[in-house]
């Protein structure tokens, strides 16, 4: 009897531990492009970060770099190593990191669409699948609120935009 008792107080903690700290990240549901096209404004044929996760931004003083779909920018962290996140604990509540909003369970579901070339995928330290760009976790910054903010370049001389 104690024994179900423990899985039910388990089971409860876990649901409120998700309720708690589950929602800080950016929800991100996955769908699937259909037909890829350039975005506004550019010129000539559709970047190769075109994706139904990804899209890139240009601005004169950090050049074209990467954004989720909806122009959010993305960072990596020079604390990492290829296909390894270093961040943990409070680092993740300042800086989300970005994925398809599924379950990381050693393998990539079957559902999950192309990605570009330049991205991988990794179990996050959330659990969940998160992205990378050349081995390097993505990550969003939770002061950037709307697209095209870059407030987390170069903080602590370790979180950069990813230059394309």
């Amino acid at each position: 009897m104690r024994k179900y008792i423990y899985v039910l107080i388990v089971i409860v903690a876990a649901v409120v531990l998700w309720e708690i700290f589950g929602t800080k990240k950016p929800v991100v549901a996955p769908t699937i492009v259909t037909n890829t096209t350039t975005t506004e404004g550019a010129t000539g044929t559709p970047s190769s970060t075109q994706s139904a996760y990804f899209s890139e931004l240009e601005t004169s003083s950090l050049g074209t770099y990467l954004t989720d779909k909806g122009g959010m920018t993305l960072y990596t962290f020079a604390n990492d190593k290829p296909d390894v996140s270093n961040c943990t604990g409070t680092c993740l509540e300042k800086w989300p990191p970005y994925g398809p909003g599924i379950s990381a369970t050693g393998t990539a579901p079957l559902n999950l669409p192309i990605l570009p070339v330049n991205v991988g995928v990794i179990k996050g330290n959330d659990g969940m699948m998160q992205f990378t760009w050349k081995g390097m976790p993505l990550y969003y910054y939770f002061q950037d609120k709307k697209p095209g903010d870059t407030f987390g370049e170069g903080i602590f001389d370790a979180w950069y935009v990813v230059n394309l």
